[in-house]
């Protein structure tokens, strides 16, 4: 998954399940949050990336690039977008009435092993883990590298990362386009 730096302003954390993960439309998919609820997604752009937590997990376990966000009501969602979604317990489809907000996401990927947000190093400087977490691309651009070394390989999953080198990584990336 590409990441434009220069263009993306936010990253977001989405929690959900592993059998949303397992489940869900790899390419032109819909993440759909519980009914009602109003996470601040308007603020996401074409092209910012949202990183899958699994609380059942309490792990990463993949990623996907916003296309589009939009609140909608139930029956739009039933008409346009449910055939593109997973439903979880935990996040039903929405009933007539309600309103709910999306994610429109272009490719879904799911990293090979799950990385457990106890293992990457100043974590809880991110804040709480679960339904939703927005934050700033450039001060928290240093997340996704951290978990982009774990996916491929570079360090041991069960060693936390070594933050300062990882800055400095950050750092001589911070011109160029991030790319799998």
């Amino acid at each position: 998954i590409k990441v434009n730096k220069k263009a993306s302003k936010y990253l977001a954390i989405v929690g959900t399940t592993s059998e949303w993960l397992n489940n869900a439309i790899r390419e032109n998919g819909v993440f759909h949050f519980p009914p009602n609820r109003k996470p601040r997604i308007n603020v996401l752009s074409k092209g910012d990336l949202c990183l899958i937590y699994l609380y059942d997990k309490k792990a990463f376990a993949g990623e996907f690039r916003v296309i589009e966000t939009k609140e909608i009501t139930a029956e739009e969602f039933h008409k346009k977008y449910a055939v593109r979604a997973y439903e979880v317990p935990k996040a039903p489809f929405p009933k007539p009435g309600d309103v709910v907000r999306i994610i429109i996401y272009d490719v879904l990927r799911s990293y090979a092993r799950l990385i457990p947000a106890d293992k990457i190093e100043n974590i809880k400087s991110v804040g709480p883990l679960g339904f939703f977490r927005l934050l700033k691309w450039e001060r928290y651009q240093w997340l996704h590298h951290k978990i982009r070394q774990v996916t491929k390989g570079s360090i041991n999953s069960t060693q936390k990362l070594d933050l300062c080198k990882v800055e400095k990584a950050v750092d001589e990336l911070s011109k160029e386009t991030i790319e799998d």
